[in-house]
């Protein structure tokens, strides 16, 4: 059985009101919580990831392009052509390009769907890299008069057994 010397006080003075106890209470749990998170690093950071002894940290880019244009769709030749000249001078060690069938909610609300095709990439993070794909997403939405490319960049561990 336990034994207190003192009368057992709460956390929170009792003559603040409830609500605001829960209020401090959570945003005290929030605080702890953005304390103990990882902070980013040099953009290959990917918080709790850690490659095995065999492995080599790397990043994997995909980027999603829809092909739907004021004048119609972006043909197979015409993206043939795009990767040829602009993707694989930037990126000549390797590529996987997939075909997709896309859709997004434009800000009517609608539903627009269209072919799109995604470009995966896995290389070694440094800034140029970063700017390469960066010219990549600029020159796609020039030539093709696109609006925005989707971008999604991870941490990932690659080995070749």
């Amino acid at each position: 059985m336990l034994h207190f010397r003192r009368p057992f006080r709460r956390p929170f003075p009792q003559n603040i009101p409830r609500e605001f106890r829960h209020i401090a209470g959570a945003t005290l749990c929030l605080l702890l919580a953005a304390c103990a998170a990882p902070t980013p690093g040099d953009n290959t950071d990917s918080g709790h990831l850690h490659c095995r002894s065999d492995e080599r940290r790397q990043v994997q880019e995909y980027l999603y392009f829809g092909t739907h244009t004021p004048q119609g769709f972006v043909s197979k030749a015409e993206w043939a052509a795009f990767v040829e000249n602009v993707i694989t001078p930037k990126f000549p060690h390797g590529l996987t390009v997939l075909a997709g069938s896309g859709q997004w909610q434009g800000a009517s609300g609608d539903i627009v769907r269209e072919p799109s095709y995604v470009l995966s990439l896995i290389y070694p993070y440094s800034l140029a890299k970063d700017q390469a794909i960066e010219e990549i997403i600029t020159a796609y939405k020039q030539q093709f008069q696109q609006r925005a490319v989707l971008r999604v960049r991870s941490g990932v561990c690659v080995s070749f057994p």
